[in-house]
């Protein structure tokens, strides 16, 4: 089953069997017979829909970042297409994806470390504008504007990064996101190295945004706490692939796919009957046979070591892939 039947239409972002692919190894051991390349995203689909906030969940190097990178044209794509409005892969040139860019608003991982050190952040804020020939007015008077918009007062705009705190400098890259008033914010880790006071008063930032201005998230994140609260639909990761997605609520309530559930039992579910994870996960230049996810999956069976899982609709609005989605699913959680 197609995912789109679970997203209303139209969709904003469409990225399809997306591949990313690096060279590694140095030549003497590619002579010798070793590995030529490493494929970190080896066919990877997402799709959101207008005004929805798509959680994307993984361990720490599951090609989450890489993802969001590639789907802006900041990390170069081997394989498969990207639609924003438009397939932008199909088309040559740096300025259609320049275009393209305006329609889309990034947050890095580090705030301080995205924005210039040498720069006031009042400049910084408003520098997307000067890029892309639309700034009109005072461009102070507009970086106070858009530094209101996030919370911060005039004076920050006179302030270098160094001289505010990882709250205010995550503010400043909000504002900064929605200079060029994009349909789509892709957030990075937005809530890394904020204690958890910040962490919330940045999060109902977040949905008070897109509140007010109907804006569509790709939320970037390995924390569940995080996705939990302001995310719509989550997608689970595992080496570079999609391996379920569904609403939310559903998701937490009933996971169905073994990696799922470990990674809400690691998160402070006891409740959960999953035993936890073993192994160490599995180098990207040798992938396991059959199901990627079955070297560390304390259900994995022979058919899971032997055999790749289709991608499938157990229940409506879930997309999973693993051979055993409906037996997890009714099993008691």
């Amino acid at each position: 089953m197609s995912s789109e039947a679970t997203l209303p239409q139209p969709v904003l972002l469409e990225i399809n069997d997306l591949q990313v692919r690096y060279p590694v190894g140095s030549l003497l051991s590619r002579l010798a017979g070793g590995p030529r390349e490493v494929s970190v995203l080896p066919g990877t689909s997402l799709r959101i829909g207008p005004g929805e906030t798509l959680g994307l969940i993984g361990e720490s190097g599951s090609g989450k970042t890489t993802l969001g990178r590639a789907a802006i044209g900041l990390t170069p794509i081997s394989a498969g297409n990207i639609r924003i409005g438009q397939d932008v892969t199909s088309m040559a040139g740096a300025r259609i994806w320049d275009r393209m860019r305006r329609g889309v608003g990034l947050m890095f991982q580090d705030p301080v470390a995205a924005l210039n050190p040498r720069m006031k952040i009042g400049r910084s804020v408003t520098e997307p504008l000067v890029i892309h020939g639309a700034l009109t007015g005072d461009r102070r008077a507009k970086a106070v504007e858009l530094l209101a918009q996030v919370g911060l007062t005039e004076g920050f705009a006179d302030r270098y990064p160094h001289e505010v705190s990882g709250g205010q400098a995550r503010r400043a890259t909000v504002a900064r996101a929605l200079a060029l008033k994009p349909a789509l914010v892709i957030a990075d880790e937005p809530t890394a190295g904020l204690d958890l006071s910040v962490q919330g008063e940045l999060l109902n930032l977040l949905n008070d945004l897109q509140a007010r201005l109907g804006i569509s998230f790709l939320m970037i994140t390995h924390n569940l706490a995080v996705a939990r609260h302001v995310t719509d639909r989550i997608a689970i990761m595992y080496l570079g692939r999609i391996v379920e997605t569904g609403p939310t609520a559903e998701l937490f309530a009933r996971p169905a796919h073994p990696y799922t559930r470990a990674l809400l039992g690691a998160r402070g579910r006891p409740d959960r009957a999953q035993p936890p994870l073993e192994g160490e996960v599995p180098s990207l230049a040798r992938r396991p046979r059959g199901c990627e996810f079955n070297t560390r999956c304390p259900l994995a069976t022979d058919r899971c070591r032997a055999a790749a899982p289709e991608q499938r609709s157990p229940a409506r609005g879930r997309l999973v892939t693993c051979h055993r989605a409906e037996e997890l699913m009714a099993a008691p959680q």
